[in-house]
């Protein structure tokens, strides 16, 4: 059995494993965030592979996750039993999306944070937040400001906290190869490294290119929620409270929203519209992006 603590978004994860191949994959994906001394634990989780796995003293009253490759059980509301079926899992990177995220997102929303599926990046010193749909922008905008040397967060998921505190956990940043070459990244992406194999988008690493740029957590001043068009035009504008709360409630699965709303009123919040032909003129989508107060 395998033992490791990782620290994630100010908590201590402890996950017990039973599977070389799993355990690996853990530390790839959290190597970030490994614990270089023992650390009182705020979570653990205990990792079977076995396929003989014996879970009769389990019901489903205490399975609070369950997909047809893993299922996650409580024995309280900090430890955790979950069975893994090794042989469905093809690509381990569906343990990040089957198990990893999943309790995560749970777990740390007890605590009390907020997710929302979005961006996070400094700009001018200001800590800011895109959301949008898929393919919004939001992970073009991060490469863009951070090869202009700003600091960056996130271009996937956000925990965010009473005091509008970001927090995230370390993922290579997904992009489609056109925009890779069309952003001049091309020699620094690869078509073979895909985050998924049913997907287009590959794997960009800001950690081996922008490590000095990579923050833990970031105070955030304004929220972008981003819509893409290449037929209306660019522009940038303020949000009213009312049309805040219609947008959010699109971006966030938290139960508390209500209050999530409440909070963001701290902040300025703006929607912009742009198109990827900003990109032959980046200068303007820069001055666009600086008139974020």
């Amino acid at each position: 059995m395998i033992c490791e603590q990782f620290e994630i978004c100010g908590y201590i994860y402890e996950f017990q494993c039973n599977n070389k191949k799993v355990y690996e994959y853990l530390l790839g994906l959290l190597g970030n965030h490994k614990c270089t001394y023992v650390k009182n634990v705020d979570f653990s989780f205990a990792l079977q592979t076995d396929s003989y796995l014996d879970v009769k003293n389990y019901t489903n009253e205490n399975c609070i996750w369950e997909t047809k490759k893993v299922r996650v059980y409580t024995e309280g509301m900090h430890t955790f039993y979950v069975c893994i079926d090794i042989e469905k899992i093809r690509e381990m990177e569906s343990l990040y999306y089957h198990f990893f995220f999943p309790v995560i997102k749970k777990t740390l929303c007890y605590k009390g944070l907020f997710y929302l599926h979005g961006a996070c990046i400094e700009i001018n010193n200001k800590g800011i937040i895109f959301l949008g749909e898929r393919n919004a922008g939001k992970s073009t905008l991060s490469i863009l400001e951070l090869l202009e040397g700003n600091r960056f967060l996130t271009d996937d998921c956000i925990f965010l906290d009473d005091f509008m505190k970001a927090k995230s956990i370390y993922r290579p940043i997904h992009i489609d190869p056109n925009m890779g070459e069309t952003l001049k990244i091309s020699d620094k992406i690869s078509p073979d490294d895909k985050y998924l194999s049913k997907e287009n988008e590959v794997n960009y690493y800001p950690q081996k290119f922008h490590k000095d740029q990579l923050i833990k957590h970031l105070k955030v001043d304004a929220i972008v929620f981003l819509h893409l068009s290449n037929d209306k035009e660019s522009n940038l504008v303020s949000m009213k409270p009312e049309q805040v709360a219609e947008e959010i409630y699109l971006y966030s699965e938290d139960s508390n929203q209500d209050k999530l709303v409440e909070i963001l009123k701290s902040v300025s919040v703006y929607s912009m519209t742009w198109g990827e032909r900003e990109l032959n003129n980046t200068e303007y989508l820069h001055e666009l992006l600086a008139n974020i107060a």
